[in-house]
């Protein structure tokens, strides 16, 4: 297991196989977009002397933060490998668009759904690059997105069960729902209202083989090398 929302990570985990993989990404000051997860950069992690709110700096400062070097306390496994914070185009233009897909989860601080849903729009139009799939928590942004580019296939992240209970947009294309909701009633209403879905995050075996038989076809996974290397030894 390498480094999240490193370049080294993403290869890694093409190599292994994996369908799609997820990446982080937070709007900068300058209105660019930064492959990273935490709204503050801490030095518990990255090689800072303090904290780094992301919104607030620009993206020239950003690639220079190094991280890696320290596993996060959820993966003590992690490979201890430095890497840098890249941009989502930087990282983007490593690989084959054609061949490579990506779930780009946007990460939106309160009250910037407009701005971040504006500037989204703006880096898709000047990249050319069209993502496989766009997923948040924050359905506002989703919604904005929705206006400008409704080709975008657009995932609308939950955790909360209240969120199932409601009449979903018709605009969206799916909901990748937090594992432990699923149930096989959800599944029936989902598929029902014609959406694609998907579980996260499941690194376990156990947990994967019983959303599989539920009829569960797409998965979000730490770890997918050891996903696909179960399930091909079952077949």
């Amino acid at each position: 297991m390498l480094p999240e929302n490193s370049i080294e990570g993403v290869k890694a985990a093409f190599a292994s196989g994996a369908f799609a993989v997820e990446i982080d990404v937070r709007l900068t000051k300058d209105l660019d977009f930064a492959v990273v997860h935490d709204e503050v950069l801490q030095s518990s992690y990255y090689q800072i002397d303090h904290l780094i709110e992301v919104a607030k700096t620009g993206m020239d400062e950003l690639k220079n933060i190094s991280f890696g070097q320290a596993p996060l306390s959820l993966f003590p496994d992690q490979k201890r490998v430095v890497t840098r914070i890249p941009s989502l185009s930087e990282l983007i233009a490593k690989f084959n668009a054609a061949h490579h897909r990506f779930n780009l989860e946007v990460k939106v601080n309160e009250d910037t759904e407009d701005l971040t849903a504006e500037a989204f729009s703006m880096w898709v139009e000047r990249e050319e690059y069209q993502p496989f799939r766009v997923q948040s928590f924050n359905l506002e942004f989703l919604e904005r997105l929705d206006e400008t580019n409704p080709e975008i296939d657009k995932h609308w992240l939950i955790d909360k069960k209240e969120d199932l209970n409601q009449i979903w947009p018709e605009w969206l294309s799916g909901l990748a729902v937090e594992a432990s909701l699923i149930t096989n009633e959800w599944i029936e209403k989902i598929n029902t209202a014609k959406l694609e879905l998907s579980a996260w995050t499941v690194n376990s075996i156990v947990e994967a083989e019983l959303l599989i038989a539920k009829g569960i076809q797409e998965i979000i996974t730490d770890n997918p090398k050891m996903l696909i290397e179960t399930f091909k030894k079952k077949d």
